[in-house]
């Protein structure tokens, strides 16, 4: 399963790097300043270093697949548009409380950004399922800690995580 995963995370960089490229060739952006195109390339920068997570559910009423990026929060977000996204909630919609707070907005990390879009849609917390959640990056402290506040909160939903360090080639 870890190694779907992975592939799914591998088409959602492809299918971002695409949208990048169309993007760079259009006139649109060589219409642009100078100065706007290096805003935006910062912030195309950023898409191509960010991390992406995918997600299996198997969940009654709840969508099959799930992903994520680290820099795209919300549907505005650059690059939003190339695929389904779980974005960043509002604080107040926020489900889990455990976030590290240091010089990154844990809430924006990938592996938070979707079991907060599971959680969201989930109404008895008894209901059995499997999550299995592919991240590129190993998680920080602050994701492990929302995967132990998840399986605290969903005891009958198993929960597995894997990474490109936990998956082998």
């Amino acid at each position: 399963m870890g190694n779907l995963l992975r592939d799914e995370s591998k088409v959602v960089r492809t299918k971002l790097y695409d949208s990048i490229t169309t993007f760079k060739n259009s006139d649109e952006y060589i219409n642009l300043s100078n100065t706007q195109r290096k805003k935006i390339d910062r912030r195309i920068d950023k898409l191509e270093l960010g991390n992406v997570a995918t997600a299996d559910v198997n969940i009654p009423g709840i969508k099959k697949e799930f992903s994520a990026h680290s820099q795209i929060h919300s549907i505005d977000s650059l690059g939003a548009d190339v695929m389904d996204f779980s974005y960043t909630p509002a604080e107040s919609e926020r489900i889990f409380k455990n976030y590290v707070v240091d010089e990154f907005p844990r809430y924006n990390d990938t592996e938070a950004k979707i079991l907060e879009d599971i959680a969201s849609k989930i109404k008895d917390k008894n209901i059995k399922g499997e999550v299995n959640l592919f991240t590129e990056l190993d998680t920080c402290q602050s994701c492990t800690n929302i995967i132990l506040e998840f399986r605290a909160t969903y005891p009958n939903i198993k929960l597995n995580i894997f990474t490109n360090n936990t998956v082998t080639p």
